[in-house]
């Protein structure tokens, strides 16, 4: 099942009880109440999350966060190109970058986007899984935790590999030439 699991966030609140705030909500057969006599307040990001899952049932992980490089890239609506490093390529794929109004309709446009699994277009995969949307943060989506979690460290590490780059002239990237090259190494 798509289980994702959270320690969440713990606050009192008047009457004594405590009440603890997920960052994500349960889904498919769960309830997303049935913690015992916790009394649980779902994220505003559970219809985002419930979209990605309808939408691509293929996802057991959604990472949302927004880590100090990436950052930097989404509060500027800057595009982030992987061909920097072949691992970015390989690992995280094409990362897209949406307005904030992507968030809107239960995150629908971002469900859209992702392509978690890639397709081959001219010997090039084409894989998304992860997008950044505009002052709001990263969206990563994987087949478990560890993978997504990894997506999110390399997303993170590629981001800083460029902002440090571009102090010292801008960056030589893979032509698509190279990348279709990796591709075929790595993925036959």
């Amino acid at each position: 099942t798509n289980t994702e699991t959270s320690t969440g966030s713990k606050t009192k609140t008047n009457t004594n009880t405590e009440t603890y705030t997920f960052p994500t909500a349960c889904h498919h057969h769960q309830n997303p109440n049935s913690f015992g006599n916790i009394n649980i307040k779902p994220s505003h990001t559970s219809e985002i999350h419930h979209t990605i899952y309808r939408t691509h049932p293929e996802v057991n992980c959604i990472i949302i966060a927004q880590p100090k490089h990436a950052t930097s890239f989404i509060i500027t609506g800057t595009q982030l190109n992987t061909a920097g490093i072949p691992e970015s390529h390989l690992i995280v794929g094409n990362v897209q970058t949406l307005p904030f109004e992507a968030l809107q309709n239960g995150g629908l446009a971002i469900a859209q986007m992702l392509n978690p699994m890639g397709t081959v277009t001219e010997g090039i995969t084409s894989m998304c899984t992860t997008v950044f949307v505009t002052g709001f943060g990263l969206i990563s989506v994987g087949v478990n935790p560890l993978k997504t979690f990894v997506q999110v460290e390399v997303c993170e590490s590629i981001c800083g590999v460029l902002l440090t780059a571009l102090r010292r002239g801008p960056p030589i990237l893979l032509d698509r030439d190279q990348v279709r090259e990796i591709d075929v190494l790595f993925r036959g």
